[in-house]
């Protein structure tokens, strides 16, 4: 199951602890999308659901139609756990869309040690949760989204926030100048 939330990072932006404190409720497949309110964050001793880092942190997330079907395929799959409801014991699937057998939600520190697996058997030597989530806001970059859609995106608080991706988009000036001057260059071939 864990695969599937390291697999949500890249393709949404969203922090480890955002993912662990998906609460199915809160996952939208028809739009598709997920609203992210809480997070599972590290204390002494464990885990704990909490609150997001700040109120911008608070946000939707779309997904693609091919994640969203992942999650429907994963929600589908989850075992059902015994709960007292109304004092009965009834079978009803976990509040949360990453957890446990019991219904726990995981540890962030399992998101860091699967995605360190997954990124051995792929053969790349280093690449952690926090650097696939700069992943998602370079290859927005990259395709030419807006700097507020961005920070958006991604719960950022601020615009400064995107200032360490200045090489990507040192990147995009030189590659725009390049098709500046192959359009001149073209232009003065056609007169």
């Amino acid at each position: 199951p864990l695969f599937l939330a390291v697999l949500l990072i890249p393709y949404t932006g969203c922090r480890r602890g955002e993912i662990l404190g998906i609460l199915r409720k809160n996952v939208d497949l028809s739009v598709p999308g997920i609203f992210l309110e809480k997070q599972i964050r590290r204390v002494p001793g464990g885990k704990k659901l909490d609150d997001l880092k700040t109120d911008s942190s608070v946000r939707f997330v779309p997904m693609t139609k091919k994640l969203s079907a992942l999650i429907e395929a994963h929600m589908a799959s989850q075992p059902k756990i015994k709960k007292i409801v109304n004092g009965k014991v009834k079978e009803v699937y976990p509040e949360y869309l990453f957890c446990h057998p019991s219904g726990e939600p995981y540890h962030p520190d399992s998101m860091k040690k699967v995605t360190k697996r997954i990124m051995e058997k792929a053969d790349i030597t280093h690449l952690t949760p926090h650097e696939l989530r700069h992943t998602y806001a370079t290859l927005l970059l990259e395709s030419g989204e807006s700097d507020r859609v961005i920070a958006e995106l991604m719960g950022h608080s601020s615009l400064a926030m995107l200032k360490r991706y200045a090489h990507v988009r040192n990147k995009l000036k030189i590659s725009s100048v390049n098709r500046l001057e192959e359009h001149i260059e073209g232009s003065k071939k056609e007169e």
